[in-house]
């Protein structure tokens, strides 16, 4: 819950927003729906734009729905698999576990597997990240396997595949949604991990070597038409660009929609000055207790040196 404290010079008013839980949803916009029978979204000659990077990184988000996954039929989120030179994928493999598999130019292979399943029927992020020295696969902003590995990757040829890996000629087809596929020629932090767990990727980051947010189309509507998946970056994979701060503006635009549709329970200590003890303030004692009530979680205060001030003057009689 979110609570808001505001003071006027005039009438000293408190305003609390409370007693509703906001709930953002992580993927408010489309996503790719795949069959787990044959979709898929094939870049060709994507590797050209990660070849020779000493570090790499996949981020998506996915909603995993295959209840019963065992070879042949795993889910491949995205990536890159051609089994002899040119590996780095997420794959869903038995009891929905999470592999995660960098193989270098050399055709030495590196693979790390989550401990865990991967929980089915709802949107988690995943990602890969390879730093030159050890491969580690993200879950929902938190490193959760890892193993050593070194090289790099020449090919520049290889596809980049995204509700689909391959193994040789048999297809791991998802079964799920995809959203928010992006690859970087460089390692993430912990920080942009967690922070992308969050928000969208910066389609501005030079490092950005493609992003595809699969917002094209209308949600549960017919969509057979639509065969192209623009590429955010402006790259060779597609020429639609979007800023960050057009990003950002709609997502605030959007949030603050959401706070106005909120209930507002109004405390006042009408012409109060900074002098009058907080016993006097009755107004603001009862807002202070319906948070505490309510479970309010955030308190926002507007002007907070001002209500600093009259604590201080209350308290210290200055």
């Amino acid at each position: 819950m979110i609570a808001r404290y505001t003071r006027s010079f005039a009438s000293s008013t408190t305003v609390l927003f409370s007693a509703l839980s906001l709930v953002v949803s992580a993927q408010p916009q489309n996503a790719l729906d795949f069959d787990g029978v044959d979709d898929q979204v094939v870049v060709a000659d994507a590797s050209t734009h990660i070849a020779n990077s000493p570090a790499l990184s996949l981020t998506a988000w996915v909603y995993p729905r295959n209840a019963v996954s065992a070879f042949p039929d795993l889910d491949g989120y995205a990536g890159f698999r051609n089994d002899a030179d040119a590996d780095f994928y997420l794959v869903q493999i038995y009891n929905d576990v999470i592999e995660g598999r960098f193989r270098n130019s050399d055709g030495t292979a590196f693979t790390a597997t989550t401990s865990a399943s991967i929980g089915l029927n709802a949107w988690h992020h995943v990602g890969l990240v390879y730093d030159g020295a050890a491969l580690t696969i993200w879950l929902d902003g938190d490193a959760v396997a890892t193993t050593t590995a070194n090289g790099l990757i020449t090919n520049t040829t290889a596809p980049f595949s995204i509700g689909n890996i391959n193994y040789t000629t048999q297809p791991f087809f998802l079964d799920g949604r995809m959203d928010e596929v992006a690859m970087w020629r460089r390692a993430l932090s912990a920080e942009e991990m967690e922070c992308l767990s969050a928000l969208p990727p910066n389609s501005g980051d030079p490092d950005l070597a493609f992003y595809y947010n699969c917002d094209q189309g209308t949600p549960a509507g017919n969509n057979t038409t639509i065969t192209t998946l623009p590429d955010l970056t402006g790259n060779a994979d597609g020429a639609q660009r979007v800023a960050w701060t057009d990003t950002w503006r709609q997502t605030r635009a959007w949030l603050r929609g959401k706070l106005a549709e909120l209930p507002v329970e109004t405390h006042e200590d009408a012409g109060v000055s900074g002098t009058v003890p907080l016993e006097g303030r009755d107004g603001l004692a009862t807002a202070l207790q319906r948070c505490t009530a309510l479970g309010v979680d955030m308190l926002v205060i507007e002007r907070a040196d001002r209500l600093g001030r009259d604590l201080i003057v209350s308290e210290m009689a200055v």
